[in-house]
């Protein structure tokens, strides 16, 4: 077998194998089916070797062998200690001791079934620890092959050269030479936002879903679980960020590549007008602020992607959700962290690394707090990408200095990077919630933009005028209902809202009745200010956004890179 044929055998075999190392994993945690104590379980089963051994690291494994080789390493090791130590149970004196410590490998339980009647609570505790302990030994075992296989296929394929004949060989040189050549060729603004439109589905599926788990995802979701006022029913955000991106799939992605649009914002100024996109482009760019606030304190398969990103997203929710479970059944008087418990010390949004210092073994601990770490810089990056992109390309250019290089373009995306940065950072020392910020930044976008994108890409009779009216009826319905995060009280108390510890909690779905207000707004503002024109009720003179006269057309980038050999390139143009 090639050492190409051999890599993809190994790939595809190690992500089921990593799946099931995570669900045998979690399993361990409720003994039989039940949920106990913290103190009432097996120690060896904190040390995470399913998730992060077998399963996390393992799915890293496919970018670094030697890091699944090392994953696959430590399952099999505490695999096998825990199936020779054995659980933590009630012998039938009402405390949890490890019966089987003890005892040498002649006379250990595993060889003598009768011993396991010492253990009353919970119920099958031995079979159960023993069936999972052994499939994560055995997952582990075979991944540690695999990846060590992996390795020296690799080192092979490095040393005597893969399976291709020397023209190949050449082929790809030739290849990769002629990819450069057109990077350099392509405009080099569309480069920096959207990746040149060649994301392949692997990579794009990795980078969709870290740039949505990071540490705003990670921290807020094991936030909320903690929290005595909230728990479970309260994470809206995971499922809530799965699904937009499983429903972008499926009815945005198509309308937005087909027109070669660049940024949200591009639709929009299309129908609306590059005015009233400067105006709608605040709720996307305090969406990004607050979303990177939340963190410090792309289009080639496009819908697959978004689809199987949406999954990840999900999934990745599941750890957090279990660290703040874990969080909020701990006594903490046991741990060297002390009394008051992180709750009333007002920590609550510094749940996860508590949990992970604590908790956890040193070794354990080092690992994941850099993990978040990473996993907040990697989002950090993306919310200042993406509201740099917006301003450079939807405000810069096309409102604020038409005739403005691309050199020049990409420099006005770094420096407002830098503002947007210094700004975001100034909010998250302000706000004592990472949940609180991370739910705002996208509930604006829900409230407010989501309904103008939906009406520019799905009904192009509305029109400019429309726009500003649901804008403007939106806003004020948004701000009116109050914002406990920023400490803006309500001025409308919608039904069933309960003044709790001193603040008034909106539990009507306002946020999205201010939505559906937003949306019918724009279809019946545009539809009268039509009618009006029209038959003369008010002046054509007074038309001042053009909607009888002719239309307003973006050129897309695409199209404008064919005008370079022009003096200046003409960014918006009317027909009749």
């Amino acid at each position: 077998m090639c050492t190409g044929k051999c890599s993809k055998c190994i790939g595809i075999t190690l992500f089921p194998l990593a799946a099931c190392a995570i669900v045998s994993n979690i399993l361990l945690y409720f003994p039989n089916g039940q949920v106990l104590q913290l103190s009432e379980i097996t120690d060896l089963v904190w040390y995470f070797h399913g998730i992060l051994g077998a399963g996390i690291l393992m799915l890293l494994s496919v970018i670094l062998a030697v890091l699944g080789f090392a994953g696959g390493a430590y399952c099999v090791v505490i695999s096998s200690l825990g199936l020779i130590g054995g659980p933590l149970c009630d012998t039938g004196d009402g405390e949890y001791i490890y019966p089987f410590r003890n005892d040498t490998l002649e006379d250990n339980y595993l060889f003598n079934q009768t011993t396991w009647s010492i253990c009353k609570e919970p119920e099958n505790i031995i079979l159960w620890n023993i069936v999972l302990f052994s499939i994560l030994l055995a997952i582990g075992v075979i991944e540690a092959i695999l990846c060590f296989i992996q390795v020296i296929n690799g080192l092979t394929g490095f040393i005597c050269g893969t399976c291709m004949r020397r023209r190949k060989v050449a082929t790809g040189i030739w290849a990769s030479w002629k990819s450069k050549r057109d990077q350099q060729n392509r405009n080099p603004t569309e480069m920096a936002i959207v990746g040149g439109r060649n994301i392949k589905v692997f990579i794009g599926l990795f980078t969709a879903t870290a740039t949505w788990v990071g540490g705003a995802y990670i921290n807020g979701t094991a936030e909320i679980i903690y929290l005595p006022s909230k728990g479970l029913l309260w994470v809206q955000a995971p499922v809530g960020f799965a699904l937009s991106l499983v429903i972008g799939g499926f009815f945005f992605v198509n309308p937005m590549r087909s027109k070669n649009y660049v940024t949200v914002m591009d639709p929009i100024q299309e129908t609306y007008g590059n005015m009233m996109g400067s105006l709608l482009f605040i709720p996307p760019l305090l969406g990004e602020v607050f979303w990177f606030a939340a963190i410090l304190a792309s289009l080639g398969q496009a819908r697959l992607i978004s689809y199987l990103s949406g999954l990840g997203c999900f999934a990745m929710a599941i750890p957090s959700m279990l660290i703040g479970a874990v969080a909020a059944s701990t006594d903490w008087n046991q741990t060297s962290y002390g009394l008051p418990s992180p709750f009333e010390r007002g920590e609550s949004a510094m749940i996860l690394p508590l949990v992970l210092r604590y908790l956890c073994p040193a070794f354990i601990s080092i690992a994941g707090l850099g993990a978040i770490a990473a996993a907040a810089m990697s989002s950090a990056d993306s919310a200042l990408l993406s509201a740099g992109s917006m301003f450079a390309h939807n405000i810069y250019r096309k409102i604020l200095r038409k005739e403005a290089t691309e050199t020049e373009v990409l420099w006005a995306m770094r420096t407002s990077m830098l503002v947007f940065g210094a700004g975001a950072a100034s909010l998250a020392f302000y706000s004592s919630s990472v949940y609180d910020l991370w739910f705002l930044s996208g509930e604006l976008v829900y409230a407010l933009l989501f309904p103008q994108l939906c009406c520019a890409l799905f009904a192009p009779s509305t029109n400019t005028y429309g726009s500003a009216a649901g804008f403007l009826v939106g806003l004020l319905l948004r701000l009116l209902a109050g914002e406990p995060a920023l400490s803006i009280p309500p001025a409308i108390c919608y039904s069933a809202c309960p003044l709790m510890n001193g603040t008034y909690s909106q539990l009507f779905p306002f946020k999205t009745f201010t939505m559906f207000v937003t949306w019918g707004t724009i279809l019946a503002a545009s539809h009268l200010a039509k009618v009006l024109f029209q038959r003369n009720l008010i002046p054509r003179t007074w038309d001042v956004c053009n909607i009888i006269g002719g239309t307003s057309t973006l050129i897309p980038l695409q199209q404008m890179e064919k005008q370079v050999g022009s003096p200046t390139i003409a960014l918006e143009g009317n027909h009749d």
